[in-house]
C-alpha cells in the first residue's frame, strides 16, 4: 500500500491536472468564444433613440462644442431597416445622392464599429462621386440586433440584403460593396455567393481577412506568443452551437475563388493587425485577368484600417479610376 502521503501527493497532481484540463478544454475556448463573438455594446438603445429622432431625413441635431462631426450626421439621411435570413432587425443610414444618380455604394464597417465608422468613405462618395450611401450597422453593432457577430461569414448574407434594398429604393442603381476589416472580408464573402443581382458591380476591400482560423491564429500568436489549435477547434465548436456557423467556414479565400465580381483590394503596409501578407493571397484568389476586372493596391506607410488616411487623395484616385473600368463614375 502507499503511504498516505504519497497517495495524497498523487490525489492534488490530478486533481491538478484535471482543473488545467477543464480549463484548456473548457474555460479557454468559451471565453475565447465569448470575447471575440458575443456583442459588445449592449446599450444600443442609445444609437437607435439618437436614430429614430432623425429617420425623417432631417439633419441630425447639433453637436456639443468641440465634438468630431461623423459626415453623415451633417447631411440629410434617413434609417433604413431590413430584416436578416435568421429573423434580426438590421438598420442602417442612408444619404441619397444630391442628383438624380442611382449609384450607390454600400459601406461595410469593421469589427465592434458601428454604422459611422466609415463616414468619411461616405463623403467622398457621395460629395466626389454622386453616389448614394448606404451605411449599415452590421449585426451585433450598433442599433443593429444580434447577440453574436458572425466575423463577416453571417454578415456576408446581411450585405447581400441591403444590396436588395438598394435596388428597391434606387431602380437600376449600379452598386458597390466597399468594406473596411471585417468589413472588407464580408464583402469578398459575399462575392462568392451566387446568384447574384446584376446590379452588384463591384467589391472594394480594405485591409480584410483571408480566414477566420488565419486571423485568430496570427492574434493569438501576436498577442500571446502560442496559437492552439485546441482552443480554436473548441471554440469553434462553441460557435457552431450558438451563434450557428464554425471558424472553418469563415474563408474569403474561398469566397472568391468563386467570384466573378470586378475586386479592388486594398492594403496598408505596415499592418500588423490584419497582415499585409494577406492582402495579395486574397488578390490572387480572384479568377479574373488582371488589371481589367481586379486591381491590387498596397499603401506604404499604412497601417491597419489607415489606408485612407495615410494618402486620402490618391485612395480616392484608385477607388474612381477601378469604378471607372468596371462601370464608369459620373
Amino acid at each position: 500500500m502507499p503511504e498516505p502521503a504519497l497517495l495524497g501527493a498523487m490525489a492534488i497532481l490530478f486533481l491538478a491536472a484535471f482543473a488545467v484540463l477543464i480549463v484548456w478544454k473548457v474555460l479557454l475556448p468559451v471565453y475565447a468564444f465569448n470575447y471575440l463573438l458575443k456583442r459588445k455594446d449592449p446599450d444600443a438603445e442609445i444609437f437607435l433613440a439618437e436614430d429614430m429622432r432623425t429617420s425623417a431625413a432631417v439633419l441630425a441635431p447639433p453637436p456639443a462644442p468641440g465634438a468630431r462631426i461623423p459626415w453623415i450626421d451633417t447631411v440629410s439621411r434617413e434609417i433604413a431597416e431590413i430584416i436578416s435570413h435568421d429573423g434580426l432587425k438590421l438598420r442602417a443610414y442612408f444619404a441619397a445622392a444630391p442628383g438624380e444618380s442611382a449609384d450607390t455604394v454600400i459601406l461595410a464597417q469593421g469589427y465592434s464599429g458601428n454604422g459611422k465608422q466609415l463616414s468619411a468613405f461616405g463623403q467622398f462618395y457621395y460629395e466626389e462621386f454622386g453616389f448614394n450611401v448606404l451605411m449599415p450597422h452590421a449585426r451585433s453593432h450598433g442599433s443593429s440586433e444580434g447577440r453574436y457577430s458572425g466575423f463577416g461569414w453571417l454578415e456576408r448574407l446581411d450585405y447581400l440584403r441591403w444590396v436588395d434594398w438598394a435596388r428597391e429604393r434606387k431602380p437600376g442603381a449600379r452598386i458597390a460593396l466597399h468594406g473596411l476589416s471585417m468589413g472588407g472580408a464580408a464583402v469578398m464573402m459575399a462575392a462568392g455567393e451566387e446568384p447574384l443581382p446584376p446590379e452588384l458591380r463591384a467589391v472594394i476591400d480594405d485591409c480584410g481577412y483571408t480566414s477566420m482560423e488565419e486571423e485568430l491564429r496570427h492574434q493569438m500568436k501576436a498577442r500571446f506568443r502560442f496559437a492552439s489549435a485546441g482552443i480554436l477547434k473548441a471554440a469553434s465548436r462553441i460557435c457552431r452551437r450558438k451563434a450557428g456557423y464554425s471558424f472553418e467556414e469563415v474563408s474569403a479565400v474561398k469566397q472568391l475563388r468563386k467570384s466573378r465580381l470586378p475586386l479592388l483590394v486594398i492594403h496598408g503596409e505596415e499592418d500588423d493587425f490584419v497582415p499585409f501578407a494577406m492582402a495579395k493571397i486574397l488578390f490572387d484568389a480572384s479568377p479574373l485577368p488582371s488589371p481589367a476586372l481586379k486591381e491590387y493596391y498596397p499603401v506604404p506607410g499604412a497601417a491597419h484600417g489607415e489606408a485612407f488616411a495615410a494618402n486620402p487623395e490618391m485612395y480616392k484616385k484608385r477607388v474612381a479610376q477601378f469604378l471607372e473600368r468596371v462601370y464608369g463614375v459620373p
